[in-house]
């Protein structure tokens, strides 16, 4: 019988990312509805689980990668999946700082805007997101054991929303 590690630590992760894109998906509908209350309510309670996401892989997943020898096996040293976790929360700070500045309701221009900006902040997780599921967990899924398999899964269900 197939090991079926690979599709479990994949297949959390995931469900992980989808919380994230639907998080997002209802800021972005309260900003095409203008409603700016909602839209800022909807990026904190999203930028929150990307950034428990986030903790969860630099303390539980990346060092076991490491511990693995994820680093020299790949051209995705955990240094940078830990430097795009940086960049994403800075453009959570520079997104939010956006945010706190529409008007209510916001004028078309500052909607356009922010929505670009986003845009391109959804290319970086989408780049991010694949590295994950193509490099991160696949090599997880063959070199890790069963109960460190359990830790990262466990780690990941953990840092989602507990009311989500």
């Amino acid at each position: 019988m197939e090991d079926a590690a690979p599709v479990v630590l994949t297949a959390a992760n995931e469900r992980e990312h989808a919380r994230q894109r639907a998080l997002l998906l209802a800021h972005q509908s309260a900003l095409l509805d203008r409603d700016t209350a909602a839209a800022r309510r909807t990026f904190d309670a999203f930028a929150a689980e990307i950034l428990r996401h986030a903790a969860a892989e630099e303390a539980v997943v990346l060092p076991l990668y490491r511990e693995l020898g994820g680093d020299a096996a790949h051209a995705s040293p955990a240094d940078q999946f830990e430097r795009e976790h940086a960049k994403i929360r800075r453009w959570l700070d520079a997104l939010r700082e956006r945010l706190a500045t529409l008007g209510q309701p916001p004028a078309d221009g500052e909607l356009l805007q922010i929505l670009d900006a986003e845009a391109s902040f959804k290319n970086l997780l989408a780049h991010h997101d694949l590295r994950e599921n193509r490099i991160l967990y696949p090599f997880l899924a063959e070199h890790a054991d069963a109960p460190a398999r359990a830790r990262i899964v466990a780690a990941l269900a953990s840092a989602a929303t507990p009311d989500r």
